[in-house]
């Protein structure tokens, strides 16, 4: 939540609630909506603030990598395309919002102007992170797949609102919130799989882990093939893939070395002092 005494500045009589009013005189069969002050202060900067806070993960990841530039038709050529549009959908929400707000007068256009500058820094951020995996040959982003999960988390509340009163919203409005949040949604399926680098992977037996996508590394479904082939007959050495270069001992040794033997020295070094 932000801090109270911006919600009660920016959001009057909604400050402390988060339901909206008349959701005790609704249907009993009918799901109350949230109010406008947390659709466009809490729920758009959630997914931001996530972003800000993990993505130096996303950049360790591209610094360290030395994959080659994934291909052309990979899905991240896609997600960039509809992230631009989502960029453009902002822009033109945000302009939008400033022409109702200072030349209209519409009191509640100040609330869509801070939820679109929370999704408008996301999405730039987003997207540059994107451009930046593709060029890095980073096959998948975990940081990347949550953001979107929760854009389409956090967008659902206000998309749903603008359908059951595309009166109060303005025409115009109504007509980016169903341009944004499909294509959100589209980003998050796209999401779901892995990206393919435009050079193959080295050993002709390569682990899967490391080149399918996070939602799959996350369910192990990278897993299925070989434990389906280790149920149906005895698994043999040939079943088995090579270890990643990563969980090799002539990778890991050295790294335990590094600790261990000056340790071992130093301890050495303290019994032979006593």
């Amino acid at each position: 939540m932000v801090f109270s005494l911006v919600r009660d500045y920016l959001c009057n009589q909604q400050g402390s609630r988060i339901l909206d009013g008349e959701w005790r005189n609704s249907s009993i069969n009918s799901l109350p909506h949230v109010t406008e002050c947390v659709q466009h202060l809490d729920l758009s900067w959630t997914p931001t603030l996530f972003l800000i806070l993990f993505c130096p993960i996303t950049l360790y990841d591209l610094y360290v990598s030395d994959n080659a530039r994934t291909s052309c038709h990979s899905p991240i050529t896609y997600r960039i395309f509809l992230c631009i549009i989502l960029v453009i959908d902002l822009t033109g929400s945000f302009f939008y919002n400033v022409h109702s707000y200072y030349l209209v007068g519409e009191d509640s256009a100040l609330q869509y102007l801070i939820g679109d500058v929370a999704q408008y820094i996301g999405l730039c951020i987003a997207l540059t992170l994107l451009i930046a995996c593709r060029n890095r040959g980073i096959v998948t982003s975990g940081v990347l797949f949550l953001y979107w999960l929760l854009l389409v988390i956090c967008g659902f509340p206000e998309f749903r609102y603008l359908l059951d009163s595309q009166s109060t919203g303005g025409g115009f409005r109504f007509f980016l919130i169903c341009i944004y949040y499909p294509t959100v949604c589209l980003e998050l399926l796209l999401s779901c799989f892995a990206d393919s680098p435009s050079r193959s992977f080295n050993g002709t037996k390569e682990c899967p882990e490391l080149s399918t996508s996070f939602l799959n590394q996350i369910t192990f479904n990278w897993f299925t093939k070989l434990a389906v082939k280790g149920n149906s007959k005895p698994l043999e050495r040939d079943d088995l893939w090579d270890l990643n270069e990563r969980d090799r001992s002539s990778t890991l040794i050295p790294k335990f070395n590094e600790n261990f033997i000056p340790e071992v020295r130093r301890r050495y070094t303290e019994i032979v002092v006593v």
